[in-house]
């Protein structure tokens, strides 16, 4: 009678290895693959936090002015208002030289991983500031008047005229495409599922 329980052993043994082979000797994923890791891909692009990916170098030379303006009962009095401006006028002609740069917040960008794809919302472009080098060329100096700071003036027309310059040099077109650039190369070593990125 005891025989039958002998001959079940064997299976039994069997099944015991095999199922410890199963879970813990062979691979769960084969050799080579890029494993996928949501919380990886997210935190690798939020940690970037503002990508520059454009630059614009400028350079412009330009006069500046300024003038006082006739106040009170000066200004009441005919061919006043042109005298006062006249002996109060500052002028400054300067060579400007900046650049302006634009990139993506990464920190702000949508993110969306289904089963075969990582898709990416880029949020809105964001323009720096132009920075400004300012070389002073040649000034004048009104007769009655000097304006201490007709420089700092000069250094804000000219990030002005930077910064509107900027929309006719295509930059945006230019920073987009490099931001997609930058990042389908970031996840690419983190995932090996389709990009996504607009």
């Amino acid at each position: 009678m005891s025989a039958p329980k002998f001959r079940v052993l064997p299976w039994i043994l069997v099944g015991v290895f095999g199922t410890l082979w199963v879970t813990k000797g062979s691979p769960a994923v084969p050799e080579g693959r890029v494993l996928d890791d949501t919380p990886r891909i997210v935190q690798s692009l939020r940690e970037i936090g503002f990508l520059q990916t454009a630059e614009l170098n400028l350079s412009d030379a330009f006069q500046y002015g300024t003038q006082r303006e006739p106040e009170g009962v000066v200004a009441a009095i005919p061919g006043m208002e042109s005298l006062v401006r006249a002996t109060t006028r500052n002028s400054v002609w300067v060579q400007a030289n900046g650049k302006v740069t634009a990139g993506i917040d990464l920190s702000k960008a949508t993110i969306r991983i289904d089963r075969d794809a990582v898709h990416v919302r880029l949020p809105r472009l964001q323009i720096q500031p132009a920075e400004v080098d300012l070389k002073l060329i040649d000034d004048k100096k009104g007769l009655f008047w000097k304006d201490d700071e007709i420089l700092l003036k000069a250094i804000r027309e000219a990030r002005v005229r930077f910064n509107s310059s900027v929309q006719y040099l295509d930059i945006e077109k230019t920073a987009f495409a490099s931001a997609q650039t930058s990042i389908r190369r970031l996840l690419s070593n983190v995932t090996a599922k389709r990009l996504i990125i607009e």
